[in-house]
């Protein structure tokens, strides 16, 4: 975990990372990392790393997942449906012309129809099990998600 310290703009600061493991498979890994703050204009105008978009959109709509089942089995209909729309816009508003991201946050609104009435108990630990997974970027047979999707 790396906390960054508040910077004024052009302002550099540096870590040194150190990575290891119990079995010594990595052996000894260092690395520096180095970064410039910047003001909120040059922070704007920096293109989208859509890798890192993807992942945090299939983290986000998890999420939204977890809290509509939660919101389901409560009997809240609309609230679980809500979780579901907001996130879609959410997702959506960064998207652009992304399909992948387009359609996690297609997925998340067609599903507000299933979320939106009583779900049968084992469908709703299915789609709570599954958003498990994908926040552990697993599929649901365990295997570990590729990076790059």
């Amino acid at each position: 975990r790396l906390s960054f310290p508040v910077g004024k703009p052009t302002e550099t600061h540096s870590a040194v990372i150190a990575l290891g493991d119990r079995d010594g498979v990595l052996g000894s890994a260092f690395g520096k990392l180095t970064w410039e703050h910047a003001d909120d204009t040059a922070n704007d105008i920096q293109p989208r790393d859509r890798v890192v978009d993807r992942v945090i959109a299939t983290v986000f709509a998890a999420r939204a997942r977890q809290e509509a089942v939660r919101l389901n089995r409560m009997g809240d209909y609309r609230g679980a449906r809500a979780v579901l729309e907001a996130t879609a816009r959410r997702i959506r508003s960064y998207a652009g012309d992304d399909a992948e991201l387009r359609r996690i946050a297609d997925e998340l609104a067609a599903e507000t129809a299933t979320f939106e009435r009583v779900m049968p108990e084992r469908s709703r630990k299915v789609a709570f099990a599954e958003s498990a997974y994908a926040l552990q970027s697993r599929d649901v047979a365990g295997k570990a998600f590729r990076s790059g999707r």
